[in-house]
């Protein structure tokens, strides 16, 4: 998806949305598989951010939903005016919930949103194809 949205903004000129992109893993030397490529589409401006979230690396763990949480103002706009698509993909264990929860604390902390209303916004974005998961064990 995003070496396509290269390509269409790169060489056909086209102008493509904004791509926010959250990565975790453990450790960034071990998992990391497309830093480096994530990294230059993030410089040549294809990314228009990259946060990584490495849960193993430091002391106190770091994850995705955490970033979420401490890019809130980022996010809100995406999914309340741009109509942002999300993909959630990885372990099927904590995360999908937890990153669920932390996309409904941001709509409940930067709108004037309650939780039944930002949970029935994630929900129209299932049913409509903006929020999709893909998850193993």
């Amino acid at each position: 998806f995003i070496e396509q949205r290269h390509y269409e903004r790169k060489i056909l000129g086209q102008e493509v949305g904004e791509i926010v992109l959250f990565f975790g893993c453990r450790h960034r030397e071990k998992d990391e598989l497309y830093g480096s490529e994530w990294r230059s589409y993030a410089e040549q401006g294809t990314l228009s951010a990259y946060h990584c979230a490495f849960s193993r690396d430091q002391g106190q763990k770091i994850y995705v939903q955490q970033l979420i949480a401490q890019q809130s103002a980022l996010i809100f706009p995406l999914l309340t005016q741009k109509r942002a698509h999300i993909f959630v993909c990885g372990s099927s264990g904590n995360m999908p919930r937890d990153v669920r929860l932390a996309l409904i604390s941001t709509l409940e902390k930067e709108g004037p949103m309650d939780t039944k209303s930002a949970t029935s916004l994630i929900q129209t974005m299932e049913r409509t194809g903006r929020y999709n998961t893909e998850t193993w064990s």
